[in-house]
């Protein structure tokens, strides 16, 4: 006689007695982790973006020009209505962090040393949390569709405003959310054991056209240069849903393991058979690898762990969703015992990535903003100084260490504090453009000009770095700036691409 076994385990009380020391002791991990880092540009972007928002207006605009619903922006507006201290930023992530964490604590279809291992994982520990960016509310709103998941015939509307609440945060969470709904519209349709009420219709014809407005807020200008899908042809666009749908998730081959080359599909094909009884759950892993996989083809290549933890966040809740669909005992089996050690080695790997990105972190700085906002408060003679930047967006950085700075953009010709990433920006900038942009900003204000200066090239030529941006220089500019700049410091600690050379303009040697 086969053994009986169940994931489904009503919480007792020496249950308890674990899993609140446990939780404890992630929240102090989380919370001392968010007090060493160092947030870097793409996490203050959103802070100092926000902090220029005047109206609903400016909100959905921005929404638009970041390519990202407006959730996280509409809660730092809130925060900075109480404090514009940059800490706030981290609270709030940390914050999210926990939550996502006390639902995973609470749910009762994982294993104790599941729990354990999922929490401290690379991405509740450390990239969903410690760093701060939108996906952490992503991951908190998925969680809280998995929790209210097995009452979503029983409170349909509840489960369909989580999932529009899910679609808000990101657009790979839309992604997600888009897929749920997929699989919830299967089982509307294909399940004879119980019919489709009228309550579920209206709230799937609301969800539609709340999904219809979150396109609209986060679809990206047509001058938007982090995307090219406004130029997709017919034929390209076929051919990258197509390789999506052969590919399997290949843009997250770091996702599973920063140490070994894992390919996912070693991992989901196993997982579509398991998954053959639970049909709509199927469906809803196999949409959201699908369509994750056709946006990093077709509308944003980015290999970051932040963007490829979403394939361990699709392979988790739908491991909560498949153990929440399952009868009270179900038949323990030779394949059950060994899809459980193979969820119990991926997340052993998940905490062997939380070491391998969390660990420079505590050592070194993510970026050296804050080192150079320390030098420039250190002399009193820079106080009020002009700091431009080349990368325009290295500079990004700074307002959170340094919130009265003021910031000029070449490339844009204006002051600014964050970087447009669209084509009415100069692409092309040389090394005379910034000489000259620190002899006009030295004759008009009469303060010290300060350069940022990020590149490395040390030859002569033309050179494109990130969003198709190209800095060139000749030998007789270079001649020129280094008589008309004075080196000052070098700050080159950080572990990311934020190091930089900081520059003087000789405003004597010029006027």
């Amino acid at each position: 006689m086969n053994r009986l076994s169940s994931p489904i385990t009503a919480s007792k009380k020496s249950d308890w007695y674990f899993l609140t020391p446990l939780f404890v002791l992630y929240a102090i991990a989380v919370v001392l982790l968010a007090y060493t880092h160092e947030p870097w540009r793409d996490e203050v972007r959103a802070w100092s973006i926000t902090l220029q928002i005047d109206s609903l207006s400016d909100l959905l605009r921005v929404s638009r020009s970041e390519g990202h619903p407006p959730l996280w922006y509409l809660i730092l507006c809130v925060a900075q209505v109480f404090t514009q201290n940059p800490v706030a930023l981290k609270a709030i992530s940390v914050f999210v962090a926990l939550l996502a964490g006390f639902l995973i604590i609470r749910s009762p279809y994982f294993y104790k040393s599941e729990k354990t291992l999922w929490l401290f994982g690379v991405l509740p520990l450390y990239e969903y949390a410690a760093q701060c960016r939108n996906y952490g509310i992503g991951m908190l709103a998925l969680f809280a569709c998995c929790t209210v998941y097995p009452q979503r015939r029983q409170s349909p509307f509840l489960y369909l405003f989580l999932l529009l609440l899910l679609s808000t945060t990101s657009a790979l969470a839309f992604l997600v959310a888009i897929s749920l709904f997929l699989s919830l519209i299967a089982e509307y349709v294909f399940d004879n054991k119980q019919k489709c009420h009228r309550r579920e219709v209206a709230g799937s014809i609301l969800l539609t056209c709340g999904f219809l407005l979150v396109i609209m807020l986060m679809w990206p200008e047509k001058q938007s240069i982090v995307t090219e899908s406004h130029s997709l042809s017919p034929f390209k666009a076929l051919a990258g849903i197509s390789w999506a749908l052969l590919s399997q998730a290949s843009f997250a081959t770091d996702a599973l393991s920063l140490r070994l080359t894992f390919f996912p599909i070693f991992v989901l094909l196993p997982l579509y058979y398991l998954l053959r009884r639970s049909p709509y759950v199927l469906i809803y892993s196999a949409a959201a690898v699908w369509s994750l996989t056709t946006f990093h083809v077709l509308v944003y290549n980015c290999s970051a762990l932040r963007h490829q933890g979403f394939l361990v966040l699709i392979l988790f809740s739908t491991l909560w969703m498949y153990r929440a669909g399952l009868a009270t005992r179900v038949t323990y089996t030779p394949l059950i015992s060994i899809s459980r050690l193979s969820i119990l080695f991926l997340l052993i790997l998940q905490i062997d990535n939380a070491y391998v990105r969390a660990l420079p972190d505590l050592h070194k700085p993510m970026s050296s903003a804050k080192q150079l906002a320390a030098f420039i408060q250190s002399e009193p003679m820079l106080q009020d100084a002009i700091l431009i930047a080349e990368p325009d967006y290295y500079v990004e950085t700074v307002p959170y260490y340094l919130p009265n700075i003021r910031i000029y953009l070449p490339r844009e010709k204006q002051f600014s504090q964050t970087v447009s990433f669209t084509t009415k920006n100069a692409q092309t900038l040389r090394l005379g453009d910034l000489v000259r942009t620190a002899k006009r900003l030295s004759k008009k204000y009469d303060v010290p000009i300060l350069l940022l200066y990020g590149h490395r090239y040390s030859s002569p030529g033309e050179y494109s770095f990130s969003y198709n941006k190209i800095f060139s220089f000749s030998e007789k500019e270079r001649a020129h700036f280094r008589g008309s700049f004075t080196s000052l410091k070098n700050f080159t600690d950080a572990v990311t691409d934020e190091n930089y050379r900081l520059y003087r303009f000789n405003q004597t040697r010029q006027n």
